[in-house]
């Protein structure tokens, strides 16, 4: 029988958390949380943080909490961190292992879908194409354009196939989360019609927050003209109507009648996070 294990690896945009694990927690039989409290760039989140992560422990929606602290080279840090959470999932008897970040959404009839596929399709490697919303669910960024366009994540995999940085692939996927396979027989690529990740990446309690110990300050060599656009544009959104991401690209921004995902505990949540 397949068991299947979701680890999240978190930082900030702890508000989202427990939003994001109620989408998923009734089709999975284990949930682990690696939490970083102090950032990459020595910045700490709040005791209220700190204490809505230990509440979803203490709730049972999250099974595994590991607080990481380890110091490592921050080229391998993220890939370690999904690798422990796949070696949780291995200690728990689980089949099946995805890793995901706080921030990271399905609806729970397509999440739903991708179990049953696995479930008849043991061997396959899902990967998810993403949408990536800007401000709140009811902001949408232009997926044709964003980041190059047809972005994927990986969704379930085999428990024993490890995460390997840099790994070669055809398919533009998060670098940090590709399963040492390179057969292209076992992968299956979704489309958005069938299953999709919705991506919360500039929906934050704290923008500022996000921005400033964002990992890709790695990538462009923390230029904080760059970043501090990028929080500019944010704020005001309601004049510029575009959205600037971390490759310094302006995006369009289409508005949803009706949002697919609803926050929920997110809105409780703000009131001790925002600043």
């Amino acid at each position: 029988m397949n068991k299947y294990s979701v680890s999240y690896n978190v930082f900030d945009g702890v508000e989202l958390l427990e939003d994001s694990i109620k989408c998923i927690r009734e089709h999975v039989d284990h949930i682990s949380l690696i939490f970083q409290t102090t950032s990459y760039w020595g910045n700490k989140l709040s005791q209220e943080e700190v204490d809505i992560v230990n509440t979803l422990r203490k709730d049972g929606l999250i099974d595994d909490l590991v607080h990481f602290t380890e110091k490592m080279d921050v080229r391998i840090i993220q890939t370690y961190k999904r690798n422990l959470g796949r070696r949780l999932a291995k200690k728990n008897d689980c089949t099946h292992y995805m890793t995901m970040d706080c921030d990271e959404f399905y609806t729970k009839d397509e999440f739903k879908r991708m179990i049953e596929y696995h479930n008849n399709n043991p061997d396959k490697i899902s990967y998810i194409p993403l949408e990536a919303y800007y401000k709140d669910t009811n902001y949408m960024i232009d997926s044709s354009t964003y980041m190059d366009g047809d972005l994927y994540v990986s969704g379930f995999f085999p428990v024993d196939n490890e995460i390997v940085l840099g790994f070669p692939l055809k398919l533009k996927v998060d670098p940090t989360r590709k399963p040492n396979v390179s057969d292209v027989s076992r992968f299956k690529i979704w489309e958005k019609t069938e299953l999709k990740m919705h991506h919360l990446s500039y929906v934050r309690a704290n923008i500022h927050q996000k921005v400033n110990n964002a990992f890709a300050k790695f990538r462009y060599k923390d230029n904080k003209q760059r970043f501090e656009k990028i929080l500019q544009c944010y704020e005001n959104y309601e004049t510029n109507k575009v959205a600037l991401s971390a490759d310094g690209v302006e995006y369009n921004i289409k508005t949803l009648d009706t949002p697919e995902i609803i926050l929920d505990k997110y809105y409780e949540n703000i009131k001790y996070i925002k600043k």
